[in-house]
């Protein structure tokens, strides 16, 4: 896979995650965020 397409994939996933974990009451952190990512096979370091 082309690195653009994986840049956009993991947009969406991030989009999932906003969308499904997070409201105006309930927040996630950046490691968690981390975390979610790689249950998609996307990794970062802080």
């Amino acid at each position: 896979m082309a690195a653009g397409e994986n840049q956009k994939l993991k947009m969406l996933y991030l989009v999932k995650i906003f969308s499904e974990e997070t409201d105006e009451t309930h927040a996630i952190t950046l490691q968690e965020i981390i975390d979610k990512l790689s249950a998609y096979c996307f990794y970062a370091d802080l």
